[in-house]
């Protein structure tokens, strides 16, 4: 890709120039093309600000007389806002008999983004379990369930999609699953309640 076109200072009037690579810690990303071959070419893959935030090369200017003028140029990568890559945690758990009817937490939310110090706002999109879930929390990034009192043996785990907007406007969403975890529960009754035996009926063994 050009970041490009090139041009040269000399006193004569008139003059012709061309371009070369000399050297800079970059030297080998770099080439001269163009349709007139004074354009600066860099090759080194899709730019990320993340990895390498500029360039630096040296190029050679050689007059029609032979004569040259090395200079270092800086190519710098402008950092953009890039979009969050991942809502963690992918999935929690709660314990079956938690009446959730005021709203519980099942956990705080985190978001991964590039860019460094970045805010984060998190909003229910969808999901078969949309209705039962909203966002809380003091700083708005707890997942709440408002299901009642959760049983293991009626429903085993919800699914909600939750979207992350970082604060340039990029958005990311991911589908989370919230496990009932099945607890070993206090029997509930005996059954029958009476029982009946002719009379006559030796129970002596």
């Amino acid at each position: 890709t050009s970041v490009g076109t090139l041009t040269a200072t000399d006193e004569d009037s008139g003059e012709t120039f061309s371009y070369s690579i000399v050297s800079g810690a970059d030297a080998a990303r770099f080439s001269i093309g163009g349709a007139s071959s004074d354009e600066l070419i860099l090759t080194d893959g899709v730019l990320d600000f993340e990895t390498q935030s500029s360039y630096s090369v040296t190029v050679r200017v050689t007059d029609s007389g032979g004569n040259t003028y090395d200079e270092t140029l800086s190519v710098t990568v402008n950092d953009l806002n890039e979009t969050p890559t991942d809502i963690a945690p992918n999935s929690f758990s709660i314990n079956e008999n938690v009446d959730t009817s005021a709203g519980v937490s099942v956990g705080t939310l985190t978001a991964t983004d590039e860019d460094s110090g970045e805010t984060f706002s998190y909003a229910i999109v969808g999901g078969a379990d949309a209705a039962g879930f909203s966002i809380g929390g003091a700083s708005s990034d707890e997942l709440i369930l408002t299901d009642g009192t959760l049983d293991f043996e009626t429903q085993s785990s919800y699914s909600v999609t939750v979207r992350v907007t970082d604060g340039g406007g990029n958005t990311y969403d991911e589908t989370l699953t919230v496990n009932v975890n099945d607890l070993n529960e206090t029997p509930t009754d005996i059954a029958p309640k009476s029982f009946s035996i002719n009379e006559n009926v030796d129970t002596s063994a």
